[in-house]
């Protein structure tokens, strides 16, 4: 298991051993009746990582519609960073989703909730007009690898136990750790990874997230996910 310790300096910059990456998600994958988001990770916080959700959820309302077969929901190369914003709540389903988990066994859950992304009892991420699919409750592909790490692992650990759900690719980057925020005197705040990451069955994740399809080969992944996808 690698480190998943994080510095936020007064400024509200990231300071982290993981690369830092801007965002995005984009649709152009093969659209053969298929949704497609790719998430490399997100950074930022406050308004930002509101904003960033309702990007999300506004791609998922563009590609819509009453035909598809299903989504896929690509994290390959996922590097994390900030997870209440990537929790694409129209796909994923409202309720808890996973847990962090610290060495007393305490269990404090993530939930996403009409538009907004809830850690314990705290609100970090809301989109203040939420998006309902056409069809709820979709099947969903989720594509993984080993560079998909922290909470690009943690984003995956949501979709797991969730009804109509498949993950494909190779063990993912080992960083499955959560932490724990300080407040230092100076304003920043330091996160220092002290607790595990569970899904929503409390299933604890202490090295990688394994996939149900392993597929080595990068170029076989999509074709395999759609396959599944389309096969009733």
């Amino acid at each position: 298991m690698r480190d998943h310790s994080t510095y936020i300096g007064a400024s509200k910059t990231f300071h982290s051993p993981i690369k830092n990456c801007a965002g995005s998600q984009q649709s152009n994958a093969p659209r053969d009746r298929i949704g497609y988001l790719k998430i490399y990770g997100f950074f930022k916080i406050g308004t930002e990582a509101d904003k960033y959700a309702s990007s999300l959820q506004d791609t998922i309302r563009s590609q819509d519609s009453a035909n598809l077969y299903g989504w896929i929901i690509d994290l390959r190369g996922d590097i994390g960073g900030n997870l209440w914003p990537m929790l694409v709540g129209p796909i994923l389903g409202s309720g808890i989703c996973g847990y962090y988990i610290d060495p007393d066994g305490n269990a404090e859950p993530w939930t996403y909730n009409n538009g907004s992304a809830i850690d314990g009892t705290s609100t970090y991420s809301t989109v203040f007009i939420p998006y309902t699919l056409i069809k709820p409750n979709p099947k969903v592909a989720v594509l993984v690898n080993n560079i998909t790490s922290g909470i690009g692992e943690a984003f995956a650990i949501a979709f797991i136990g969730r009804n109509n759900t498949r993950i494909f690719g190779v063990p993912t980057g080992e960083i499955t750790m959560a932490s724990d925020g300080y407040t230092l005197s100076d304003g920043a705040n330091l996160y220092l990874a002290n607790s595990v990451m569970a899904d929503r069955n409390k299933n604890s994740f202490e090295t990688s997230v394994i996939p149900d399809v392993t597929i080595t080969n990068n170029a076989d992944i999509f074709p395999q996910a759609v396959q599944w996808l389309k096969t009733p």
